[in-house]
This record gives structure tokens, C-alpha cells and sequence, in this order.
């Protein structure tokens, strides 16, 4: 019989109750853990408990959640699939770092587009989530049409997004959570460029991409940072870039490499307001994420013949091995051979994670002036790609 109890570290009523095989399970009913609330607690509790012993679960939740939230005079009702996400938009957007709402939106509409196609679109998110099968359609959608790494990414980005929704009680089972769990099968670790790769981009860039290139080796930083640079971030005085990371939301301040600095000098710089980088600056703005500019300097790499050309959808009839490819070599790829390059000239782990801004660093840390001096010592020694 499922019981209630108080927990140290919880101001809730706890509740504790087993699943049909006899396992054990403790989760917090959200209630305070006060007299008064000792019934409702209780039923609460004996609402898991009846739960997880019957097959219709969600229905079982939803009836007993409406009936304690009358005794409690609120209101409570389940919300469709789209409610549900723009809900939770809405609630996460100021949590969250530029890059990474601009993915888990990108998420949520690909998959309201689905439910749209499939006739599914008024569905109720406890019916999605009884509805393995539309779970499962969506997952082998994606594993047609994208890697199996973009696609254990996107179930895992879907998986996190509907926990909130166990934690609301509209239901106790997460269906993207299971499906998430997909084999990397075509799984391609990232690999630095040698210099003689490098000067072949650089011999087959536009002169914007030329540009991208080298502010991408020297500093060591993404597409997306690299693509949204203005000209009051590059400060040849102080001999420094500085910027937020859009991903990790991280401040940065970077010592101007010598060949870089060569480089801006040849630049036309514009107003402090005005892009670097003015195409890559726009696309960056206009989409809110950097899969243009991903696939156009796959494309200079395609050129100068370091990767295979991608194919966007699985050939029909082909195995699954031949679906989307992951490539070896792309722009993050520049960051492994900074960081290459900085060990292999001498600079210690700690300066090169700081030039880089390496994610397990703290992302909210001030601006990276520490040992500036040795910063720009290491990358000072790093080969010059432009001569």
C-alpha cells in the first residue's frame, strides 16, 4: 500500500509506492509537507501507486489529478502537444543560452511539423505520450533523413523537454526518453587539419571565408562566435578579441596572435557596430543558427577534395550504414588543431583551455585576463598559415 512520508531534504510530502513488479519508487507529491495536506498527500501517493499497476496509466493520473486539484480549488488540465512546448519556451528561453534555445526550438518545430503531417496535430501530450508509435515514427523519420548522432541528439533534446511534464503529473512515463537511446553507428570523431590542408582552404576560400578561417585558427573558437564578431570586439590597441560565447554564454577576451593580427591590418574596417565578417554576420542573424555556414565551408572542403560530398537524405534502398555520414574534418575541427598546435609549441593545458574556452571551464567566469602574457606567448609560436 503506497504511504506518505517526510523527507529531510524536501519541504514536500514524499510519496512512496511499488509498480506492478514489486519495485519501489519514492516521488515528491509537490504538496507541503504540513498537517493539512496529509490527505491529499495520501491520495496522491495511492495515484502512482494505482498507476503503475494498471495499463491505463495516463488516464489513471488525469482523473485522479482533476479530482485533487478540485479539493484544492485550482485548475488543472492537460495541454496539447503545441501549448505544452510553447509553455515551455516560454518558461526556459531566460534559462537558456542563445545556441542552445535556438536548437531546442528548432526541435520543437520539426517536431509540430510531424504531428501536423501525420494528422496528429491536436493531440494531447499525454497522448503522445501513450502513443508509442508516433514516438517511434518520429525517431525512424529521423534516422532516414539525418546521422545517428543528430538523431540520438534530437531525442535527447525532446527527452529533456517533456521531463517537465512528468514533474506537471500529466504523465509518468517519457517515451523520447527510451527512444533516445540509439547506437552511434556512423559516429566520426573530429580531427585537427595538418598546415598543408589549411593552406589548401585557404587557397580555396572566398576572401570572407579566407577571413573565417584564420580568425577561427588563431582563436580557437566556433562558426558562430567567429561569424558574429563586429569591429568594436577587435581591439588592436589592447591587442585583444573579446566576446560571449553564444553556446556556453562565456566571456572571453583573446590575445591577438601575430599572423591574425597581420590579417585584421589588411581588413577594411568599418563603424564599431559594423560585422567583420558582413555574410557570415547576416546569415548568422537572419536563421539564428550556423547550419548555412556549416554546410558552405563543407562545401570549400568538398572542393579541395578532404571530405566526401554529404548527402541529405538516405538514397532509397540503400543499408542503413549509407544514410547520412558524419564528416572527420569541418570548421569545429579548426579548434582541434588549435589546440593541437598550442601543446605541440609548448603551451600548457591550462593556457591552451583558456584560449580555446574549453566547456568545462566555468561559463560564468569575467572576462579571461588571467596570465594574459603567457596567452599570448603560446599563441604567438603558432605556425603562420597566411605566409
Amino acid at each position: 500500500m503506497a504511504s506518505i512520508q517526510k523527507h529531510p531534504n524536501s519541504p514536500y510530502w514524499m510519496a512512496r509506492y511499488r509498480s506492478k513488479n514489486g519495485t519501489q519508487h519514492t516521488k515528491s507529491t509537490k504538496l507541503a509537507a504540513i498537517a493539512k495536506n496529509r490527505k491529499l498527500a495520501q491520495k496522491i501517493a495511492d495515484s502512482y501507486e494505482e498507476a503503475y499497476r494498471t495499463k491505463t496509466v495516463v488516464k489513471t493520473l488525469r482523473d485522479n489529478y482533476a479530482d485533487i486539484s478540485q479539493d484544492l480549488n485550482r485548475t488543472w488540465s492537460i495541454p496539447t502537444v503545441f501549448s505544452y512546448c510553447k509553455n515551455w519556451l516560454k518558461i526556459h528561453t531566460p534559462k537558456l543560452a542563445e545556441s542552445t534555445l535556438v536548437k531546442y526550438t528548432h526541435r520543437i518545430k520539426d517536431l509540430s511539423q510531424f504531428l501536423t503531417e501525420t494528422g496528429r496535430a491536436d493531440l494531447y501530450v499525454n497522448e503522445l505520450m501513450e502513443d508509442e508509435r508516433a514516438v517511434i515514427e518520429y525517431r525512424n523519420r529521423l534516422l532516414g533523413t539525418v546521422s545517428t548522432v543528430t538523431a540520438k541528439n534530437a531525442m535527447t533534446i525532446l527527452a529533456g523537454i517533456f521531463s517537465y511534464g512528468i514533474r506537471k503529473g500529466y504523465y509518468i512515463e517519457n517515451q523520447f526518453n527510451e527512444m533516445a537511446d540509439i547506437i552511434e553507428t556512423d559516429k566520426t570523431e573530429k580531427r585537427p587539419f595538418t598546415l598543408d590542408e589549411l593552406k589548401l582552404v585557404l587557397e580555396n576560400c572566398s576572401q570572407e571565408w579566407r577571413s573565417m578561417v584564420i580568425f577561427g585558427l588563431y582563436t580557437g573558437q566556433r562558426i558562430s562566435d567567429i561569424a558574429g564578431l563586429t569591429w568594436q570586439q577587435v581591439d588592436i590597441k589592447k591587442n585583444e578579441i573579446s566576446f560571449m560565447t553564444k553556446k556556453t554564454s562565456r566571456r572571453m577576451a583573446i590575445p591577438i596572435a601575430k599572423p591574425l593580427k597581420a590579417h585584421i591590418l589588411t581588413l577594411r574596417k568599418g563603424t564599431p557596430a559594423a560585422p567583420v565578417h558582413s555574410d557570415a554576420y547576416r546569415l548568422i542573424n537572419t536563421q539564428g543558427r550556423a547550419s548555412t555556414l556549416s554546410r558552405q565551408f563543407n562545401e570549400i572542403l568538398q572542393k579541395c577534395n578532404l571530405v566526401q560530398k554529404k548527402s541529405h537524405s538516405k538514397r532509397k534502398g540503400a543499408p542503413d550504414s549509407q544514410a547520412k555520414k558524419v564528416n572527420a574534418l569541418s570548421f569545429h575541427s579548426l579548434r582541434h588543431t588549435a589546440g593541437t598546435l598550442l601543446s605541440m609549441t609548448g603551451a600548457s593545458e591550462a593556457v591552451s583551455r583558456e584560449i580555446i574556452g574549453h566547456d568545462s571551464v566555468s561559463v560564468n567566469r569575467g572576462y579571461v585576463h588571467t596570465d594574459s602574457d603567457s596567452m599570448q606567448s603560446a599563441l604567438n609560436k603558432l605556425p603562420d598559415i597566411t605566409a
